[in-house]
């Protein structure tokens, strides 16, 4: 991942930072960014979860496994973190699903493996994080465009992650799910740092190297 911004993530933690690029000389609105891991999640947290957010600690108690539970509860975990303690009729969902604080602050939570991870601004935001780990890249064909695969295979493994990451960030600050089928648009321009075009929507991508074994991206709104 030698061409991929690295990052101490220890060094961002409980702040607030501004996006790596500049945009068409526009700037990036702050934006924080925080991970967890959650086999550091206690029993307290898990308590203030089922106290004050019933209903999300009702949906993590549908998953069967553990490590699915304590994911679904370190998303929550993590975003009164950031934001501090808020109502859970303050969650509101546009008609794009996109879920938001009273419509001011917005919210993402993405987790893979060990990790959860939320990123949070004052505009629309995806994330994702992925494990790098052997998959079947013949999946690529499905989802990425010819350009995209071309660029992938200089380099399959890590570039695959990579693209995925970024199409699934961008459709998850739309928050059009499948309903946006990933090989229906390019990220490429992400690698010459420059902005995607959704209409009149204009997203800003933020990949990184995360504790060595996962690539995360963020997408924004500018």
């Amino acid at each position: 991942f030698n061409h991929i911004y690295k990052i101490d993530i220890r060094k961002i933690f409980n702040i607030s930072f501004e996006m790596k690029y500049n945009y068409k000389h526009k700037r990036r609105k702050p934006m924080k960014f925080e991970a967890l891991n959650i086999n550091g999640i206690k029993d307290k947290d898990i308590e203030n979860i089922s106290k004050n957010y019933p209903k999300r600690y009702a949906k993590a108690q549908h998953f069967q496994k553990n490590e699915d539970f304590l994911r679904c509860i370190g998303g929550y975990v993590l975003l009164t973190k950031m934001i501090g303690d808020f109502s859970e009729d303050d969650v509101v969902y546009g008609s794009d699903g996109k879920p938001s604080i009273s419509g001011k602050e917005f919210f993402n939570i993405s987790h893979s493996g060990d990790f959860v991870v939320v990123a949070t601004g004052d505009a629309e935001i995806g994330i994702d994080i992925e494990i790098v780990k052997e998959r079947k890249i013949d999946i690529s064909k499905k989802v990425f465009t010819k350009s995209e695969l071309d660029w992938m295979n200089l380099d399959p493994f890590s570039r695959f992650h990579i693209l995925w990451t970024q199409k699934e960030s961008v459709v998850k600050l739309l928050g059009t799910g499948i309903r946006t089928p990933l090989n229906s648009f390019e990220v490429l321009p992400f690698e010459n740092e420059e902005a995607i075009s959704f209409g009149n929507i204009k997203i800003s991508n933020y990949t990184f190297v995360f504790e060595n074994d996962y690539i995360v991206s963020i997408c924004q709104k500018i």
